[in-house]
């Protein structure tokens, strides 16, 4: 029997390492998801790290955005910033941002739109052109791998920029091109793209050179340090399989791609940062910005320059770059050389289920689980050291879960063991042997996640007022059976409307409308099932008030638009749900309606997509932080015609709301205060009472912008 179990211990150890070794070089990719998790998890686990202190972040932040408005600046404060920055010493720029359209603030280009006759009027553009040209300046551009746009224009080249004989790798192409304006472009011959992942999801990996028209050009980072140096070459060495490294003052690894492995430097704002108010009023200290290789781009939430990464899900873009240019500078960026896929990662395998195979055979179960956990610390602690220590990538997942399946193995083989010697002695005594218990064996049905599609859809978003208040009064008990008297009847009324809940959110209900299956009137359905819930609710508060001596009241915000639907998540976690600015905006609609003392809010896209008639009051125009253009927003009172008198009372309203908006707040006031005295709708009025008074009292800039900003998630 101990032969039987040596033999079965080898046969199953060689088996796991051809299994390991299969999936290693048949299908590197199947699990390289999981083996960057890993990863990623080391460099929680180091946190920050030592960097050259070369590399500062000149930061669009909001502090800068409140002080400065709203994005895009003109270029005229732009190019303010820069000729503070070349005076304080700034040794090289870069710019991780886009002008790829003229200013449409530049007094010439207003004089031209309007075809004024004033020569000689400022240009923003050349100005900006003008400081970009006097300092050692990089400039961004994007390169789209998706769309052939503008393939007749290039970017300019510095560099002398040559490859190897053998350029069939696997070098990056992109398909086309997005510059600066000519104005712009032209100012400087540096420039670098700024892409830093050509794939979404997590940016772990960055090109250093894309290939577009056969030519290559250099990232924005790898183009500042070549300016940073003073270096005119840069030399791209190709292997069999594709790019091995780049030269420049010095050889830099890359992958086959000519991607740099990025060692990221810790958290966001590990970097030094220069607040962009500060850089233009020039009350930073000279000495952060002298002899520096300066970044300037944006951390603000609105702005949308946030990437994925090992340390954190908002990770600015800029803050990217700057990682990169000070691997380039310090050198110690993570490699994965062949060797390491060839030859190590499989003997790493080998040798460590050998190694389990001879050490740990004899151990008992519980043992078995003490050594486990000791073998897979070590075994994390040795590559921890080798990816930090010496920057070499090796593979996590094969040589850990090698490791879980070769005491996986040995628990069983045990257990088989210890089973086959109960028998023997069962049957040698002649006793009956006892049933082995079975186990059902749960499958998990492993499928792609799908790709999501763009669809027009209406959103709904639903929640109780002042549940915070009710719910603490009440026991967990209490409000769990709360919810699901109210929740009920108000989900059977958007499934009965063909509605999709999408989630629910504590008291909160999020649904919508033509995904999966298509509702061709979505908008009328979303609405009639918001005014079908608030006929509804007096029913669910009569059950409210005879169990528990209260009454609910809710929030409905409507949006339609365009979004992604799809099954989204990670691998085996996962929902079918929507995504998209939209989806945000529905939110917010729905939390309005507090502030106009509404009910019922709709986005003017979802009125535009009804086909029924309904009571509607428009309430104002309001704009989504990070967005342009403002939307204009509606209550829904109810649905058919208007009485008499309500008729009039929307009639008198959308009078005062002209003049409000015409800017004679004077008599708007007069109108809103004569609506007041109705009291049907007292908050609303109040509120732009309120506001003309306060127009009155500090006239707003004209033309005047009535719009209402409101925050985005």
């Amino acid at each position: 029997m101990f032969q039987l179990k040596t033999l079965t211990l080898n046969t199953i150890a060689i088996s796991i390492i051809v299994f390991m070794l299969v999936l290693n070089f048949a299908f590197p990719r199947v699990f390289q998801t999981l083996d960057d998790t890993f990863r990623d998890y080391m460099f929680l686990q180091r946190g920050a790290s030592a960097q050259s202190h070369q590399v500062v972040i000149v930061d669009i932040d909001e502090k800068s955005l409140a002080a400065l408005g709203q994005w895009p600046w003109g270029r005229d404060t732009m190019a303010t910033i820069i000729q503070h920055l070349k005076l304080a010493g700034a040794d090289v720029i870069g710019l991780d941002i886009l002008f790829s359209e003229p200013d449409r603030t530049s007094p010439s280009n207003i004089t031209k739109k309007y075809q004024l006759a004033m020569p000689n009027t400022i240009d923003h553009d050349q100005m900006l052109a003008d400081a970009i040209t006097s300092a050692n300046v990089v400039l961004g551009y994007f390169l789209n791998f998706t769309q052939a746009i503008n393939t007749e224009q290039y970017p300019n080249v510095s560099a002398n920029i040559w490859e190897e004989a053998h350029t069939q790798g696997a070098t990056l192409k992109a398909t086309g091109v997005l510059l600066n304006i000519d104005q712009i472009q032209n100012s400087t011959p540096y420039n670098g793209f700024i892409n830093t992942n050509y794939e979404s999801g997590m940016v772990r990996v960055a090109p250093l050179v894309i290939k577009y028209n056969d030519i290559l050009f250099p990232s924005l980072a790898l183009e500042m340090y070549r300016v940073h140096q003073a270096v005119e070459d840069i030399a791209v060495r190709y292997n069999p399989v594709g790019i091995d490294s780049l030269e420049l003052d010095r050889k830099f690894l890359t992958d086959t791609q000519g991607r740099l492995h990025i060692n990221y430097r810790g958290p966001d704002h590990t970097f030094t940062y220069v607040s962009a108010v500060d850089a233009y009023h020039n009350t930073f200290k000279p000495a952060d910005i002298r002899n520096k290789a300066v970044l300037i781009g944006t951390t603000a939430t609105g702005l949308h320059d946030l990437r994925v990464t090992p340390f954190d899900d908002a990770f600015p873009g800029v803050e990217v770059h700057a990682n990169i240019l000070d691997n380039l500078i310090v050198g110690d960026y993570l490699y994965q050389p062949l060797w390491a896929t060839m030859l190590a990662d499989p003997l790493m395998v080998i040798g460590i289920i050998f190694m389990i195979r001879l050490f740990f055979s004899h151990f008992s179960a519980p043992y078995l689980v003490l050594a486990l956990a000791f073998t897979l610390t070590g075994v994390y602690g040795l590559y921890y050291w080798i990816l930090f220590e010496f920057h070499i990538i090796l593979n996590n997942f094969y040589p850990l879960v090698s490791v879980i399946l070769m005491f996986f193995a040995l628990l069983v083989i045990n257990y088989i063991y210890i089973d086959l010697q109960q028998r023997h002695i069962r049957e040698k005594f002649a006793k009956k042997v006892s049933i082995a218990v079975v186990e059902d064996i749960l499958q998990h049905n492993h499928t792609d996640i799908l790709a999501g599609v763009e669809r027009n859809i209406s959103i709904f978003f639903s929640d109780i007022r002042g549940f915070t208040s009710i719910s603490e009064a009440l026991s967990a008990k209490e409000v769990i059976n709360l919810l699901n008297i109210y929740m009920t009847p108000m989900s059977d009324i958007i499934m009965h409307r063909q509605g999709t809940i999408d989630k629910f959110i504590g008291d909160a209900i999020m649904a919508y409308w033509n995904a999966p299956k298509d509702v061709i009137d979505h908008p009328d359905q979303a609405v009639l099932t918001a005014l079908e819930q608030l006929q509804t609710l007096a029913q669910v508060n009569q059950t409210l008030q005879e169990r528990f001596q209260i009454s609910v009241d809710i929030g409905i915000g409507i949006n339609s638009g365009l979004a992604v639907v799809g099954e989204m998540g990670s691998t085996g976690r996962s929902d079918y749900t929507v995504i998209g600015d939209m989806v945000n905006i529905a939110s917010r609609l729905e939390g309005l309606n507090k502030l106009y003392g509404t009910r019922i809010i709709i986005s003017e896209n979802t009125l535009n997509g009804l086909k029924g008639t309904y009571i509607l009051r428009e309430l104002d125009y309001v704009t989504v932080k990070g967005k342009a253009e403002p939307i204009a927003i509606y209550e829904v009172i109810g649905q058919g015609h208007a009485a008499p008198d309500l008729a009039r009372e929307l009639a008198a309203y959308h009078t005062a709301l002209q003049h409000y908006r015409a800017g004679d707040f004077a008599t708007a006031g007069q109108c809103f205060e004569a609506l007041l005295a109705q009291a049907t709708q007292s908050i609303l009025y109040q509120t732009y009472i309120q506001r003309c008074q306060q127009f009155m009292q500090t006239p707003p800039a004209l033309p005047f912008d009535y719009a209402h900003s409101i925050a985005s998630k």
